[in-house]
């Protein structure tokens, strides 16, 4: 059995390594069309973004989370009822919250930018930015659910290729039309609309019908609120941990060193490629085996995933320390070569937190969600401590 599921997870790592790399490529070419625009004009995109990306965290409150443990839980026990209802209250109650979320960022848009970044050109981003969220948090529920069916290579073509692709065709078709800073902020909201209909074209055609009238609707609304509710406050620090740095240098500095630091955070995220490939079959295995109380083979999962995640990593994290400048200036020109410490630093930090990858979802696949809100709670007060001073 071991040998089975260890070849399950590096088949799929294969196909999400594979698409993250195809992923990265794609992600870079976007990173230097938009980093073409200048530092400032970047640094704003940037900023807008990470405003977004935490409204989004906070308007899935968790049950993105939930799918991904309670669907696979179902899907052994073959009621398909249960399945149903956590995918369409996950749906339900996240849109109703995103789309608050959406008009509340969308009135106080021009105050957030004035007095919190000090950048009026920011508002109109953040206006447009915000129509995305609604649809943002749909294609996340719906995705995750396509996950937790072990369908990997279905959710890494769309997340990885599909959407990537389409953003920079539709930011190149603004940009040669002259509309630049304000085209890229469009190309994101077109994106985020058709993502969301693709998949959940793909999950109801492919994979599982949630608008199905044979399979009743059965919601258990404590159990997936209960377990997700230590994920909204975890989700919601850990996306503060690493959006919370240039938040900080939108308020205390300006958006042109938003800009450049933001070309070498995601450089630097390179080094969780390996994780993110090995884990993405990681919680569904590990809660078939909890469901089974099969506890030997989570510990044993475990430590031969950790060990690779190393293993993979230590070279990659060697590389960033030695030549930060010169693979700044080689991919981004001079103007961006001021963020090669910080590609150094970063370098570290992420390769300290893909050694703890698996050990956070290893916590999530048991129900220990307590444990990783204490966690975080504590890494968010220092991350923000060490960003002030």
């Amino acid at each position: 059995m071991a040998s089975q599921v260890l070849n399950t997870i590096v088949k799929g790592a294969g196909f999400v390594f594979s698409g993250y790399i195809i992923g990265k490529v794609l992600g870079y070419v976007y990173l230097y069309v938009v980093s073409q625009l200048g530092p400032t004009e970047y640094g704003l995109l940037s900023l807008s973004v990470s405003i977004i990306s935490l409204l989004l965290v906070i308007s899935l409150l968790g049950l993105d989370s939930a799918i991904l443990r309670f669907v696979p839980y179902y899907r052994v026990q073959k009621d398909y009822s249960r399945m149903k209802g956590s995918v369409i209250f996950s749906l339900q109650l996240t849109i109703l919250i995103s789309t608050i979320m959406a008009v509340i960022l969308f009135i106080f848009a021009k105050p957030i930018s004035n007095y919190l970044f000090h950048t009026p050109d920011l508002a109109i981003l953040l206006k447009i930015l915000a129509f995305t969220l609604p649809f943002s948090v749909v294609g996340k529920i719906i995705l995750t659910t396509i996950r937790s069916f072990k369908n990997i290579g279905t959710e890494v073509f769309i997340t990885e290729f599909l959407e990537r692709t389409i953003k920079i065709i539709f930011t190149l078709i603004f940009l040669a039309y002259g509309y630049a800073l304000i085209g890229a902020g469009f190309a994101l909201l077109i994106t985020a609309i058709l993502i969301p209909i693709i998949a959940l074209i793909v999950l109801e055609k492919k994979i599982f019908s949630i608008f199905d009238k044979s399979i009743k609707t059965i919601i258990n609304k404590k159990e997936l609120i209960l377990y997700s509710t230590p994920l909204i406050l975890t989700g919601f620090m850990s996306m503060i941990i690493s959006r919370v740095d240039l938040l900080m240098l939108g308020y205390f500095r300006n958006v042109a060193e938003v800009g450049i630091y933001n070309v070498a955070l995601p450089l630097s995220e390179l080094i969780m490629a390996s994780p993110h490939a090995l884990v993405a079959l990681f919680v569904p295995i590990i809660t078939e085996f909890y469901s089974l109380k099969n506890y030997k083979m989570i510990r044993k999962t475990f430590r031969d995933i950790s060990r690779w995640i190393f293993l993979i990593n230590f070279p990659l994290f060697l590389l960033f320390f030695a030549f930060s400048p010169q693979i700044l200036r080689l991919l981004f020109g001079n103007d961006y070569t001021l963020g090669a410490p910080a590609l150094t630093v970063l370098a570290f930090g992420n390769l300290y937190l893909s050694m703890c990858i698996t050990s956070s979802y290893t916590l999530v696949s048991i129900k220990k969600t307590n444990i990783i809100f204490i966690n975080m709670l504590l890494m968010t007060i220092v991350n923000f401590i060490l960003n002030i001073i």
